[in-house]
Formats: C-alpha cells, structure tokens, sequence
C-alpha cells in the first residue's frame, strides 16, 4: 500500500523512500534483479510491471496494461535474461523482457483462484511456482515458453508461500497452511513432503537459503523461525 520504492542501505543501516509516487492499494507482490543492473516488481493489483533503477533512483512503469486484481505473486529471472511472474488469480504466467521492456503471456491458460505464490528458478533452467490453492507445483520453461503441472496431488488450501532452491539442487516451499516442508526434485519431476509435522494456519511466509547451506523461513503467526538444515532435519528457533 506504500505509495515509493524503499531502499535499504546495510552499509550504513538507513533507509530511504525513492522514485514516484504510485496510486492504489496491495500494487506488488515480489522483486527481482536483472542482467541490466534494473529491478522490477511482480504485479499484484497494479495493472504494469514496476521498473526501479538503482543508480538513478527513478521507477517506471513498463509493459501491457493488464487489468484485474491479485494478478502475480513472485517473480524470478530466468537465464535467457527475462522474468517470469508466478499466476496468483491471473490465467497465464507473465513474461518480462527487460531489454525491451515489453511483455507478453506464456503458456497454456490455468484455472482457478490463488494458484500460486512464490517462483525460482532450479539448475536445469526450468522455473517452479510454490501451489497455494492448486493441487500440483508449476513447472515452466522460459526457452519453450511450455508449462506443466507436475508431482504428486496436494490437498488443502493456502499450502504454500515462498520457495527457493537448496544446494542439493532441489526446491522448497515454505509451509503456510500445510503440515509439511514440500521439496520439488526439478530431476525427476516429483515432489515429496519433509521434516515434522507442523499445526497451526499461516505460519511461515517465505523462505530463503542461508551461507551455511541451511534453509530458513520466516514466520508469520508462527512463532518461531523454521530452519531446514541441509541434511534434512528441521529446527524451530526465536531469538
């Protein structure tokens, strides 16, 4: 709901509120860098994909208009050097090209409401979208602009939030709703679900790698942060 871009500077611990002021409500939901130094925001609400450069501090919005709301959660680049956007309400994945700073939608049209929330890429160069409310992972390939539906069915709702790839060459997807840590092997194209079981609803919301190899989510309702260690095993830890 913030109307500018934050930048966060580590070196000095400030912060500070750059480029134009932007109207409406939930507007992004995801940011990634690209080979042009630039940044660029998942489209949530807001009908163009956000453009930030760093250098100059500037924003811009670029692309096709796209109407209606809660579009895109998350976004990754690939190696080809565009985004991809991960299809929350929207019905196609949103491709972003930013040499040109054009995009375009790709793949087959899913359906449904709150499909997915989260997208990274693996080693194989193939894109995976963490499923909400869908039953199976999102697979796509950005040379074929071809998707899929992979791994086993996954019950429930509001599973997943945020995923991300481990060393070991697979992907996981922070626990939202579900019991589990679900793991994606890009290899094979099957899933499985790791570690304890966990209770609650909306207890993590995103999940990153740490240096030591380990996997860690953040918490939502949760009360403590999720760690995954890098042999499997899981931790719970506050301060």
């Amino acid at each position: 709901n913030a109307t500018q871009v934050l930048e966060i500077d580590p070196a000095t611990g400030t912060t500070a509120l750059i480029g134009s002021e932007l109207a409406g409500s939930i507007k992004y939901a995801g940011i990634a860098s690209a080979a042009n130094g630039k940044l660029y925001c998942a489209p949530r609400n807001a009908t163009q994909v956000l453009e930030i450069d760093p250098v100059t501090g500037t924003t811009a919005l670029i692309g096709s208009v796209y109407a209606d709301g809660s579009k895109y959660w998350g976004i990754t680049s690939a190696a080809n050097g565009k985004l991809y956007c991960a299809p929350f309400n929207a019905t196609q994945v949103l491709e972003i090209d930013p040499a040109t700073g054009t995009t375009a939608l790709i793949g087959s049209e899913l359906a449904g409401s709150i499909k997915y929330a989260g997208i990274a890429s693996a080693a194989n160069g193939k894109l995976y979208c963490a499923p909400r409310n869908i039953t199976k992972v999102l697979e796509i390939d950005p040379v074929t602009g071809i998707i899929a539906l992979i791994g086993s069915v996954l019950a429930g709702s509001d599973k997943y939030t945020g995923i991300t790839s481990a060393a070991n060459g697979k992907l996981y997807c922070a626990p939202r709703n579900a019991t589990q840590v679900l793991e994606i092997d890009p290899l094979t194209g099957t899933t499985a679900l790791i570690g304890s079981v966990f209770t609650g609803l909306v207890k993590y919301f995103g999940i990153t790698s740490g240096a030591n190899g380990n996997l860690y989510c953040a918490p939502h309702v949760a009360t403590q942060v999720l760690e995954i260690n890098s042999v499997g095993s899981f931790n719970s830890f506050s301060e």
